[in-house]
């Protein structure tokens, strides 16, 4: 420090077990135990009850429909009104025990912030979303559509990009150049996870962060019990193959190689590292909106 201003940084890299080893320091470790305690009264107020364990888990929200996904839809269309609703699965990130529910764990649940949006859409627009986000079923993606007034099935037997089918929007069949009002959570609205079909079309209203209208569903409920119900449905089998499907997976193949699966320990410069690149390069590549967000599992497209 100089005059009260930082006057050169130095950074470098430490391994896990060394970060293990590092002493907290005194003082900040005082402060956020603070905050830590002011913040334990407003987490742990109970909003309601949970008839039922709601289902969060990874490999559930980014694969299918959940009990927790579809509360948290329902609860967008109850503070918006929109005709239909729509979230990712990868925005869901833990799941709630039967019994009380406090704000801590929705939170916990929505974690991001975000907030939601409701555009006017085409029903062309709704069924690329729902391609783009099932284009990877059985395998996990969090772009996976969860979804409430919408009702689809996925037909495994037919190529990607055109196997959704059976589209109905509040009971009535998907018309492709009708409009309807979606509610949906901003980073998609503005084409994140890859919902680039979403990104111009124009925005109707902002309403609260995505755990405030959780909450507020679940108070004004005082105790739920949702369930899968049947909004998503699987036709044919995952091994039934088009010619085009097959194209498709022989591309990937050829792609394997070029490709690494996260470790745990690993991170994502760690990564550039043994690859000869650059973290940048690597986020730019496979379109990670935070780069220190990776986990062990995920598959991470080299140059």
């Amino acid at each position: 420090m100089k005059d009260g201003k930082v006057s050169d940084i130095q950074a470098k890299l430490i391994t896990k077990d060394e970060a293990a080893a590092v002493v907290p320091d005194e003082a900040i470790t005082k402060v956020v135990e603070g905050i830590e305690a002011e913040q334990s009264v407003l987490l742990n107020q109970i909003v309601g009850k949970t008839v039922v364990a709601l289902e969060g888990a990874r490999e559930k929200v980014r694969t299918g429909e959940t009990n927790l996904g579809n509360l948290i839809t329902d609860a967008m269309i109850s503070a918006t009104g929109a005709d239909c609703a729509l979230t990712n699965g990868g925005g869901i990130r833990a799941s709630i025990d039967a019994g009380d529910i406090t704000k801590g764990e929705i939170i916990t649940v929505l974690p991001f912030g975000n907030y939601i949006v409701t555009k006017s859409v085409t029903g062309m627009d709704i069924k690329a979303a729902l391609e783009h986000g099932t284009g990877s079923y059985p395998e996990p993606l969090g772009g996976f559509p969860h979804v409430s007034g919408i009702t689809f099935a996925i037909d495994t037997g037919k190529p990607v990009g055109d196997r959704v089918v059976d589209i109905t929007v509040k009971d009535q069949p998907l018309d492709l150049n009708k409009k309807y009002v979606l509610a949906t959570n901003d980073f998609m609205a503005a084409g994140g996870d890859e919902y680039t079909m979403f990104a111009d079309d124009a925005i109707l209203n902002e309403y609260s962060a995505l755990d405030e209208a959780v909450i507020a569903y679940i108070q004004a409920k005082s105790s739920v019990s949702p369930a899968a119900e049947g909004r998503i449905k699987v036709k044919g089998s995952p091994d039934a193959k088009t010619e085009k499907d097959s194209s498709v997976a022989a591309e990937k193949a050829e792609m394997v190689s070029n490709q690494y699966i996260v470790q745990p320990g690993d991170w994502l410069a760690k990564i550039a590292k043994k690859f000869n690149t650059t973290w940048r390069k690597l986020q730019e590549l496979n379109q990670l909106r935070d780069p220190n967000l990776i986990f062990p599992g995920q598959k991470i497209v080299l140059p």
